[in-house]
C-alpha cells in the first residue's frame, strides 16, 4: 500500500521560487535589471524537457496521465513531458539508483521511503512554494498537508491519500439481527458485532490478518492512536510516543490479540495480511473489514449497483476517540532538478481540480481538495464516511528508517496476536528495537 517515491534529471543549481513581476514598476527599474527582465521574457520560449514519474504499473498509470500530459504540452509548446513508471517491488533500489547516478525525474511520486532522501538532502523543500502559492495550498485538506511534513517542512505536495475505515455488509448484519444503519462506533462494539455476525450466520465478522506485513503496523497504529489521543510517532521530536502513553499501548496491543481470541474471524489468519481479507468482503463471505479507499476499486462494481449492500463508516473509537492511519503519496521534486519552477508549475497543473480527480477515481484515492469535494462523483453514499476520516487521522511514520520501524511493529504485533508474547513483553521489544535504531 504504502510503498511509493519520486524523481528528477540534472545537476542545475537549487533555485528559490521567483516572486511575482511587479509592471507598476517596470520603468523605474534600472537597465540592468531591464536587461535581465528581457533575458528572462526570452528564455521563456526555450525547449524544455522535464522528466515525469509514477510509481505503480503501466497499465494503470498511462491511461491516466497521457491525456493531461497532451493537453499540457498543447497549453506549453515550449515543454515537453517525458513520462515513465517504475513499478512498486523496484522502488526503493532504483530510486537510489537513479539519485546516485543524478538522473532522477524533475517531478517524481513519493512517500515514506521519501524521509530518507530528505534527510540526504535529495529532494527539494516546497515549503516556500507553498507559502507563495497560498490559493493552492488552501484548497487542500489541513490535515493532509499537515500528515505530510517531515521535521516541519513539505518535501512532497500529496496527491495519493487514503485512510483506513470500516467496511461493512448490510445484508450479513441484518441476518445476524444487527441494525445496519448503526455501524460499531467504538473498538469494543466492533468485536462485539463481529462475535455476533459469526454466532448468529456462520459467516466470519471480522477478516483479521496476523500475517507481519505494513498495513499490521497501521491497523495497529490506528487503534494505538484512538486510544492514546496521539500518533505513535512524534514527527517533530522524531521520537516513538509508546513510554508517554504506556497504558493505551499495551491495551492496544491486547487488543489485537484478542481479535484472535475470539471467535469471529475466517480460519488461520497467520496466512493473510489485512488486506487479504479484501477478496473475502467482496465476495460476501465476511461481515467487515478495516480497510482505506484503495479497497474502493475492487468494489466498485457492488457499490454502485443501486443495493447499497457494501457500505462504510468511520474507524471504531478508542478510549480517545478516532484516529486512523492515513497514507500520503505525492509529487516530489529533486533537489538537483535544473528547472524546479517548471516542476512546480506542472505539479499545479497535476493537481487541478479535474486532473486530481482523474487521478483520484482511476486510482481509488480520497478526494482532498476542497474544490473535489463538491464533484458529482463525490455525492454517492460511501464517500461521506471516507472523506470525513481525513479529518481526524494522522499520518505515516516520517523517519528515514520507516521500514525499518514498520517492519519491526508488524513482527512483534504478530507475535503478540499468535500467544508467542505478552502485551507487556511486546511493548518492551518495540521500545528497545526502535530506539536502538534510531538512537
Amino acid at each position: 500500500m504504502m510503498t511509493t517515491m519520486l524523481a528528477c534529471g540534472g545537476a542545475g543549481k537549487k533555485e528559490e521560487p521567483a516572486a511575482p513581476a511587479n509592471p507598476a514598476k517596470q520603468d523605474a527599474q534600472t537597465a540592468d535589471t531591464s536587461q535581465e527582465a528581457d533575458q528572462k521574457d526570452a528564455s521563456s520560449d526555450e525547449q524544455i524537457t522535464l522528466t515525469f514519474m509514477r510509481m505503480g504499473s503501466p497499465e494503470q498509470a498511462t491511461p491516466i496521465f497521457e491525456p493531461i500530459i497532451k493537453q499540457y504540452e498543447e497549453e506549453h509548446p515550449n515543454i515537453k513531458i517525458d513520462f515513465s513508471v517504475i513499478g512498486w517491488a523496484e522502488a526503493l533500489t532504483k530510486s537510489k539508483l537513479l539519485f546516485s547516478s543524478g538522473q532522477f525525474p524533475d517531478v517524481g511520486f513519493m512517500s515514506q521511503i521519501g524521509y530518507e532522501f530528505a534527510e540526504q538532502g535529495l529532494l527539494l523543500d516546497l515549503t516556500p512554494y507553498f507559502e507563495k502559492d497560498k490559493e493552492f495550498a488552501e484548497n487542500f485538506t489541513p490535515s493532509v498537508l499537515e500528515s505530510v511534513k517531515y521535521k516541519d517542512k513539505i518535501y512532497w505536495s500529496p496527491c495519493a491519500v487514503g485512510a483506513f475505515s470500516l467496511w461493512y455488509n448490510a445484508d450479513i448484519f441484518k441476518q445476524a439481527g444487527l441494525d445496519p444503519e448503526k455501524p460499531p462506533k467504538t473498538l469494543d462494539e466492533l468485536l462485539d458485532y463481529a462475535e455476533t455476525i459469526k454466532q448468529k450466520t456462520g459467516i466470519p465478522g471480522l477478516a483479521v490478518g496476523a500475517k507481519a506485513e505494513s498495513d499490521l503496523t497501521h491497523v495497529f497504529m490506528s487503534v494505538y492512536a484512538s486510544n492514546a489521543g496521539e500518533s505513535l510517532w512524534n514527527s517533530s521530536e522524531q521520537r516513538l510516543t509508546f513510554e508517554d502513553h504506556k497504558d493505551a499501548a499495551i491495551k492496544s496491543i491486547a487488543y489485537m490479540r484478542e481479535m484472535v481470541e475470539r471467535d469471529i474471524h475466517q480460519p488461520n489468519p497467520i496466512e493473510i495480511d489485512f488486506y487479504g481479507g479484501r477478496p473475502l468482503f467482496r465476495d460476501h463471505q465476511v461481515g467487515m473489514i478495516l480497510d482505506g479507499v484503495w479497497a474502493l476499486k475492487e468494489f466498485r462494481s457492488q457499490l454502485e449497483d443501486g443495493t447499497e449492500t457494501l457500505r462504510t463508516a468511520s474507524f471504531p473509537s478508542g478510549d480517545a476517540g478516532c484516529s486512523s492511519l492515513m497514507g500520503i503519496g505525492g509529487w516530489a521534486i529533486p533537489s538537483s532538478c535544473e528547472h524546479p519552477d517548471e516542476a512546480w508549475e506542472f505539479i499545479k497543473y497535476l493537481q487541478n481540480t479535474e486532473n486530481q480527480s482523474s487521478h483520484g477515481d482511476q486510482w481509488g484515492l480520497l478526494p482532498i481538495l476542497k474544490s473535489q469535494k463538491e464533484l458529482p462523483q463525490y455525492q454517492e453514499y460511501y464517500w461521506e464516511p471516507l472523506i470525513n476520516q481525513t479529518e481526524t487521522s494522522h499520518g505515516i511514520i516520517a523517519h528515514p528508517e520507516t521500514t525499518f520501524i514498520e517492519t519491526t511493529i508488524a513482527q512483534q504485533i504478530s507475535d503478540a496476536m499468535m500467544g508467542k508474547q505478552t502485551p507487556e513483553e511486546t511493548f518492551d521489544n518495540i521500545v528497545k528495537t526502535v530506539n536502538d535504531k534510531i538512537n
